[in-house]
């Protein structure tokens, strides 16, 4: 055997090695001596179990924002000295010692020693894995939790419901209301939101449905809801924001004030709507700001009857039977205005109870409805934002025929309030004379918004435009809408009665008609729809029985169709009558400086007289002036082709050339809606 080779390496350059080991597994050795490495452990599991149930507490509890982040710090700085004091101090039976140095000692278990080593590797190996997956589950949940709170893609549509009076009796109910309505007032304002009309909410009072199934109902991603309480010069009020889908807690804050000026109550509000406008990451312009912090009065006193009468108007927009609650609005705002009489918004609440109050009474008035217009400029020159004076303004030019007058005051409405769903139903009569698709449309904004008992009334008008265009099945989607809204079997049956009698299926619609009748007594637009169709489906002796019970219902509406029937049946001097009487009414008509769209109708009439009577002439003259006056819907086409009006000039030439402009009139509406409703499907 030969000599072994002397190692190259140096002896001085083999030695540090092992000392780096030995010195790694001493100081490993030394943090477990000293219980270091248990601390750690220990400190990183309380510190996650505590941060997770902070996580839980935070929302419930209305805790800030930051109170998360202040925690961490702290449970950072904490670790950092438990550290530290795990490594100078020890826990032992007889108190806390200062751990003392350990002076090296030879190792006579190798074996023992190593194992003893690994197991305790092992362990802590063990609790710092287990500790690295708690954190990266918490990390990601709270990552999912960040992006279940991204609603940049999820509308902000929102619901705010009645607050709870959690005063001692219910007199104070009016200022939590108040409170409640003007959160919903302000959220309004802020074009990016859609908020559910206060009407539309009012049913969910002690309600026992849940978030989730109130949101379903009114179409909503967020729900408001608060309780609060006033006593004496103070009051309370708590509010939250809820994510409806999950009833997840996205804000809430508690407020305590006591009253001295309106701005104390005012002030609140305002906070409310921007705390909720922010947790929804909405954008609010300066402009908005402005709107929802203002301070309508100076005027303590004013400002709580105006609570007052605006709740009592709110009850009788609620419920119309209800006239006493106007009577009481109407009070209550003049009461107001005696301590304040530069208060905009009670001026204008003074115009909208007028407009409710007086309309029939001044209908045939020559100052028909100018004290609306007078109350609603002084409004506006105390404040020019006030959305409700530019509306009954609106309303007021609407009734006076002055379309493009009304048009501009209802957008200065929607201008200051985004929200404001009657100002689009405004909108949409004025549009049904010229552009259908824009009348559609605000028909559609109002009903997203508006969800109460007229919601239905709506949806029936939205079928109306579908069904005179020609749209059928889109028709009867939206009068089935409004059943579902009203369960009124009556209305239905009125509707698809109606559509089979825009259809030319007249058997059909008596069949309809006749089932609506039995549902209601007295229900004269079904009455009269039963004796038209009889009439023109040649029954003149079942039309007479329904025309005859129509003229003792409505003596007002003088009916050609009726003196047509009259005549038919023999009855010839009540005929005469009926056809001089609306001659001399559709005569007077035309005196009048209107719109030809809205008159259109006594050119119809006119030229139906004059053919019965055989003045072909003057017949056709004003036949020609009634298919260029507006634009042709399914039903006046279907009517002037069945007309038995008509008989005697049917075959003319002139007839026919109007027949067939009127036809290529409807193609032309019927293929416009058509074409916007496939541009609707491909959007959705």
């Amino acid at each position: 055997m030969g000599t072994p080779k002397k190692s190259n390496v140096p002896q001085e350059n083999r030695t540090p090695i092992v000392e780096d080991q030995d010195s790694f597994s001493k100081f490993w050795q030394e943090l477990k001596r000293r219980k270091t490495i248990r601390v750690i452990t220990v400190y990183s599991a309380t510190s996650f179990i505590i941060l997770q149930v902070a996580d839980l507490i935070v929302q419930p509890l209305s805790l800030p924002s930051w109170t998360l982040t202040f925690l961490i710090i702290l449970l950072l700085i904490g670790f950092v000295f438990a550290i530290v004091l795990s490594w100078i101090y020890d826990i032992t039976p007889e108190g806390i010692r200062k751990t003392t140095s350990r002076k090296p000692a030879i190792n006579t278990n190798i074996h023992k020693s190593t194992e003893k080593s690994y197991s305790w590797k092992l362990t802590s190996l063990v609790s710092i894995i287990i500790i690295i997956i708690l954190l990266a589950f918490n990390i990601h949940s709270r990552r999912k939790g960040k992006d279940s709170n991204d609603f940049s893609k999820l509308e902000k549509s929102v619901a705010v419901l009645p607050f709870r009076n959690d005063s001692p009796n219910d007199t104070n109910a009016y200022f939590i209301n108040g409170i409640m309505e003007e959160v919903l007032n302000h959220l309004q304002m802020v074009k990016e939101l859609r908020v559910i009309s206060r009407t539309s909410v009012e049913q969910y009072r002690n309600t026992t449905k849940s978030i989730p199934e109130i949101a379903k109902e009114q179409g909503v991603n967020f729900i408001v809801e608060g309780s609060g309480q006033k006593y004496g010069n103070s009051f309370t009020v708590k509010v939250q924001l809820i994510r409806a889908v999950k009833e997840n807690h996205l804000w809430g804050k508690s407020y305590e004030k006591e009253i001295k000026v309106p701005a104390d109550i005012i002030n609140v509000q305002s906070q409310i709507a921007k705390s909720i406008v922010t947790e929804l990451k909405a954008t609010m312009t300066p402009q908005e700001q402005q709107r929802i912090e203002k301070v309508p009065t100076s005027n303590l006193t004013a400002y709580d009857f105006y609570q007052r009468g605006r709740e009592e108007l709110t009850n009788y927009i609620i419920n119309s039977d209800n006239r006493k609650a106007l009577e009481q609005a109407e009070k209550l705002f003049r009461k107001s205005l005696e301590f304040d009489p530069g208060f905009a918004d009670a001026i204008a609440g003074q115009a909208l109870v007028y407009w409710q109050k007086h309309y029939w009474d001044e209908y045939l008035s020559e100052n028909f409805m100018d004290s609306v217009l007078i109350l609603s400029n002084i409004a506006l020159s105390y404040d020019d934002k006030l959305s409700e004076a530019y509306f009954a303004k609106g309303e007021y030019f609407d009734a006076k025929g002055l379309n493009e007058k009304a048009l501009a005051e209802f957008d200065k409405a929607l201008e200051f309030n985004p929200n404001y769903w009657r100002a689009y139903i405004g909108k949409a009569f004025l549009y049904d004379k010229d552009d259908h698709i824009k009348c559609i449309q605000n028909l559609l904004k109002a009903v997203s918004i508006n969800h109460d008992k007229f919601s239905a009334t709506i949806n029936r008008f939205i079928g109306g435009k579908f069904l005179v265009a020609g749209h059928i099945n889109k028709a009867k989607e939206y009068f089935v809408k409004a059943f579902e809204i009203d369960r009124d079997s009556a209305f239905l049956l009125s509707c698809l009665g109606g559509t089979e009698s825009d259809l030319g299926n007249y058997k059909k619609s008596i069949e309809y008609f006749k089932r609506a009748y039995l549902y209601r007594d007295n229900y004269s637009d079904v009455i009269k729809r039963l004796g038209e169709s009889y009439l023109f489906s040649g029954q003149p002796g079942e039309a007479l029985k329904y025309y005859k019970e129509y003229t003792k219902l409505v003596p007002q509406d003088i009916n050609p169709n009726a003196a047509l029937t009259y005549w038919m049946n023999g009855l010839r001097k009540e005929a005469d009558q009926y056809f001089n009487e609306r001659l001399t009414f559709c005569s007077r008509a035309l005196e009048n400086d209107m719109p030809l769209t809205d008159i259109s109708w006594a050119y119809y009439d006119l030229a139906s007289i004059y053919a019965f009577k055989g003045d072909r002439e003057k017949a056709l003259k004003n036949l020609t002036i009634y298919s260029k006056s507006t634009k042709c819907e399914l039903w006046m086409l279907t009517h002037i082709k069945n007309d038995p009006f008509f008989e005697t000039i049917r075959n003319e030439p002139e007839f026919r050339q109007i027949v067939s402009a009127m036809e290529d009139n409807y193609r032309v509406l019927h293929e416009h809606v058509g074409e916007w409703l496939k541009d609707q499907e491909k959007l959705n």
